[in-house]
Parts: C-alpha cells; structure tokens; sequence
C-alpha cells in the first residue's frame, strides 16, 4: 500500500473586494427560480390541455358504431322433434348480408320478407340428441336475438326387407351414390325468396305406406333409415307438385332413383319425386302448388309402382308430414 503524502494546509482566499459572502444565499434564490418556473408551468399546461372527452381542435367528431337490436325477438314454430323442422319469425332485428341463424352447431341462411322481419326454416335431423339446444340469430358476429328450444326424442319403428342380392348390390356401387349426392347438393341449394305459403299437399292419390324415419334392414345386414313417404299410388296416376317452387332437377333412368324431378320452394325447403314413369316439368320452369309434374311409375329400384316423396330443409331430410302441417301465418 502506497503511503499517504501530505502537505501544509491551503490558505483560504479572500472575498472579493466590494463583495461579502452571505452563508445559503444562492441556494434561496435557487429555490424561488424554481418555483416560479413549476407555476409558470402548471398554468401553460392548464390553459392548453385537452379533456380526454373532448374532442382535439379542428377534428369530426367519430360516429359511434350502430347498437344492435336489444328489441327482436325469436318465434319459433314448428316440430321439435327428431326429422322435424323449426319455422323461425325473428322481428325488429338488425339484418344484412351476414345474416345467419346458428342452430346445432352449424349457420343457416335467412330470408327477409319484409324490412323488420327475418324468417327460415331449420331442419332437425333424426340422430339430433334430444334436450335443450341453443338458437341464435347473428348480424356482424353479434347476437341479435335467441332462443332455447327442446328437441324432444321421436320413436321411429325398424322394419326388415328382403331384396334380390342384384338390386342391394346397387344401393352400394359408386353410381348410385355419386346420383344421391348430386340430389343432396341441389336440395342444399338455398333460395332467399320463399315460393310456397300454406301446408304441403300430398303428391299423389293412393294410401300413406312406409312412412319416413322408419330404421330398416336389407337383406339382415344393411342398414339404413327411410328419407320419404311411399305413396302407394297406381302406375300411370298424376304426381302433382307439393307446393309452388321452381324445379331444379330432372333426372331420368337413375340407378336406384328411376326418374326424379327435385323442386325447390326456397328458403331451403325443397321436395323430391321418385321413380316415376314419366315427367312432364323441365329445370328452371316455375310449378304451382298442385300442378301435374309427372306419372308414378317403378323406375330404378321399385319393386312396384309407388311415388317415394321425400322433403329437405338446407339439404337434410326431415319428415314430409311436418310441411303438411305448416304454422299459421306461414
């Protein structure tokens, strides 16, 4: 360690001549320049700030984004069962092209009749869990207006069928299939304008037989559940159009099918015409409801003359009595 060198202590100098030192003056006049600068201060940014409500000087002032609706309400109607059908009335509600109703985890579309009105109809497909299901109506990624509607569980009964080994080897092959999905696609198809009004009519003359829903078994293996009603009409009589709509589809010599002629009533219900004999109706050509559309025959798969007629809602099969049966003011 370095040792420490010290030397004489330094003289202190003298004041300077016409001047005396005065102990803590400096740091007084110091204090005072600094106050009147905080005050100076606090009285500019006071006179020049902005209230956070306020808007800033020359600026237009930002419209606030519109309210939804509080006010619409939901009227459901219809069947809340399995294979049913919901008849939705929505009123008061804010609506434009993104407009949607969600409904068991998928969106519907919706039609507008009238400025405050929104209506649809959803389907309820047979295998829907039975119990409480939530409804909603949506604008811009907002709830408009809901609901809570129970599905209530429908007994449909198993029947077995025999065919020959030939004609159930068609319900399998590639063809038969890539035909009903065509016919599925068309009947998913939705129409914003709705054609129809009133209760669906019965197509054609001649006893209700298998009826729709019903769990059947081919041959002791197969398995698969009706989509329609079977008419049990005479070969030859008139199939008349369900209801007014326009016609889409017109197929002729499908393999299981036979000739089929699909009609859209819009608002994504649309009905289906199986194996029939002949068809007087082209795509695109409006129907009333009643009109003579075709002649039942046993085209395709039949095994006898028969009108299979089988309804959609968006593209899901749902029992054709529930449209027979339509909510008063639709």
């Amino acid at each position: 360690m370095l040792p420490r060198i010290s030397g004489p202590p330094a003289r202190p100098r003298p004041p300077a001549r016409g001047r005396t030192a005065r102990p803590g003056c400096c740091t007084l006049a110091c204090r005072m320049l600094a106050a009147i600068a905080l005050l100076l201060a606090a009285t500019l940014q006071a006179s020049w700030s902005v209230p956070p409500s306020a808007n800033p000087p020359h600026s237009a002032a930002i419209p606030p984004p519109t309210p939804v609706s509080s006010h619409a309400s939901i009227e459901v109607q219809g069947a809340p069962r399995q294979g049913g059908a919901l008849f939705l009335t929505v009123r008061d509600a804010v609506h434009n092209a993104t407009t949607r109703i969600h409904w068991l985890n998928r969106d519907w579309p919706v039609g507008v009749e009238d400025e405050d009105e929104v209506r649809t109809v959803v389907p309820i497909a047979v295998y829907v869990k039975p119990g409480v299901h939530e409804l909603a109506l949506y604008t811009d990624g907002k709830v408009v207006a809901s609901a809570s509607v129970r599905v209530v569980k429908h007994a449909y009964p198993h029947g077995e069928i025999r065919l020959p080994r030939a004609m159930l080897a068609t319900y399998l092959t590639p063809r038969a299939r890539a035909e009903d999905r065509r016919i599925l696609d068309a009947a998913a198809v939705f129409l914003p304008r709705r054609y129809w009004h009133g209760n669906f009519v019965v197509p054609a003359a001649g006893p209700l037989g298998t009826r729709f829903g019903i769990q059947r078994t081919y041959n002791g293996w197969y398995h698969a559940y009706h989509h329609g009603i079977d008419i049990e009409a005479w070969g030859g009589s008139a199939i008349r159009a369900a209801n007014a709509g326009v016609v889409t589809v017109v197929s002729h010599h499908m393999l299981v099918n036979g000739s089929a002629t699909l009609i859209n009533h819009g608002f994504g219900v649309s009905s289906l015409y199986l194996h029939q004999s002949h068809q007087n109706v082209r795509p695109g050509q409006s129907v009333w409801k009643g009109e003579v559309i075709g002649r039942v025959g046993m085209t395709g798969a039949g095994t006898g003359p028969h009108l299979h007629w089988a309804c959609y809602v968006d593209g899901i099969p749902v029992d054709p009595e529930v449209l027979m049966h339509v909510p008063t003011g639709w």
